[in-house]
């Protein structure tokens, strides 16, 4: 509760702003102990620190943004909600345990970095083995994400603790993200409505629930550098290349699936940005190279050889999907307000954004169609991509736009954008609700 105050003062909230804040997390924090009070002390007692220093370093980073005190508070409650399922005493889902086992294997491999990955993969099984043409095959994996945890020791619990805690604080800072990319493709009201929905979109919810921490990551740099491409198509200038180049290679670095989600956004957007086609195709060819050489190039070198060959002669790693199956998981996450939503955001930023932020949006709508077609007719190769949680960010952004424009454009638009949003909202905690009760049996739905 003393976090929620000082992060109100620090995004700018007067002190019967602040106030407000604190009683509302102390209703909050009164209904979980009431509820179940062992679940409340449990998870207070991890998330005290991260609630006070990540809207105190938003509110810091945002400084003089308009709209910075709400992103803080967006952020905190966000940070509150999902970490008191990820911090649950009962909550368990087997992928943290194979993490916590898979730093201790990186920690102890030799050789080279591509080396210890793969060394690790084998004893946790971790993406290993995956059987194309009968033989098996560790797929790419990076360890980059699990390497810094190597330094905490051989104490598995305390492994997974920090794993929890930096994919939830990367979390939170894709809020940020989309805030940033909203406001840059929409303007200030919309970056607001994106953030808030960002913070309770169901596969944010299910990548923590579910344990894809080096998902959350790469996704968060996924989006900082399309951020940054948007910013640097429109300001062209060699530094904000720069570090465009150094979010797409950290990103690829970090979660294999960006090497596809940024090498396809790149070449979409150098398509519909021709002036800036050079920079970016650049940028998509360097980062992946370096990628490749550095964690992958065994594995590339498998598959020019073996696994594409066997794959196209009908001895893929599964049975493909149809296109069908693979848009049918479009509403399985965001149900049929999202997609419809998400639809007409992209229409309507197609119409009215300026022009690099609308080609921004579209070669990231372009990019997510790629993945979807490579799920549908990739052979089974690629259903791992997880594409639906890419695609995050873009359908808070387009809701967004589209709830902004209620506002504005109909009478008492205010009021109707406002139940349109409280209703994705509660659409968002009910499937919080749902993916945590099924790894919580303390809660007595699961």
């Amino acid at each position: 509760v003393a976090a929620g105050v000082l992060a109100a003062i620090a995004g700018g909230f007067g002190a019967a702003g602040a106030a407000a804040v604190g009683v509302g997390l102390a209703a909050l924090v009164a209904l979980a102990a009431a509820f179940d009070p062992f679940a409340a002390a449990h998870a207070s007692g991890h998330l005290f620190i991260g609630a006070a220093v990540l809207p105190l370093a938003v509110a810091a980073a945002l400084r003089g943004v308009p709209g910075r005190r709400f992103v803080v508070l967006i952020v905190l409650a966000g940070y509150v909600i999902k970490g008191g399922g990820v911090f649950h005493p009962r909550y368990f889902y087997p992928d943290v345990r194979n993490f916590g086992r898979y730093v201790l294997a990186l920690g102890e491999a030799d050789g080279s970095l591509a080396e210890r990955g793969r060394a690790a993969q084998v004893r946790t099984n971790t993406a290993y083995p995956r059987f194309v043409g009968g033989k098996p095959y560790a797929f790419p994996y990076s360890p980059v994400f699990f390497l810094p945890f190597t330094a905490l020791g051989p104490e598995r619990t305390r492994v997974e603790d920090a794993l929890k805690h930096a994919a939830l604080a990367a979390a939170a800072l894709e809020v940020v993200a989309v805030f940033v990319l909203a406001r840059a493709v929409g303007g200030a009201g919309s970056g607001i409505v994106a953030a808030l929905l960002a913070a309770f979109l169901p596969p944010l919810f299910n990548r923590l629930l579910f344990a894809m921490f080096a998902t959350i990551a790469g996704h968060l740099l996924d989006i900082a550098a399309i951020t940054a491409a948007a910013r640097a198509a429109r300001d062209r200038t060699r530094r904000a290349w720069w570090t465009t180049f150094a979010f797409t290679l950290a990103a690829l670095l970090t979660y294999v699936s960006s090497l596809f989600n940024l090498t396809a956004f790149c070449a979409a957007y150098a398509a519909l940005e021709r002036r800036c086609a050079r920079p970016l195709l650049a940028i998509a060819a360097g980062a992946a190279t370096l990628t490749v050489v550095s964690l992958y190039l065994p594995f590339v070198l498998d598959f020019v050889r073996e696994i594409g060959p066997a794959a196209v002669g009908g001895g893929g790693s599964g049975a493909p999907a149809s296109g069908g199956a693979a848009l049918a998981r479009i509403p399985l996450f965001y149900g049929i307000a999202y997609p419809l939503l998400t639809a007409a955001g992209v229409v309507l930023i197609a119409r009215r954004a300026p022009p690099a932020g609308r080609n921004a949006v579209l070669a990231y709508a372009a990019a997510f169609a790629v993945l979807v077609a490579l799920r549908a007719f990739g052979a089974g190769l690629f259903k791992d991509l997880k594409e639906i949680e890419f695609a995050g960010p873009l359908v808070a952004l387009a809701t967004g736009a589209v709830i902004e424009e209620i506002a504005v454009r109909v009478r008492s638009g205010r009021w109707a954008a406002a139940m349109v949003t409280a209703g994705l909202i509660a659409f968002g905690l009910s499937r919080w609700w749902e993916y945590l009760t099924a790894h919580t049996p303390l809660v007595g739905l699961g």
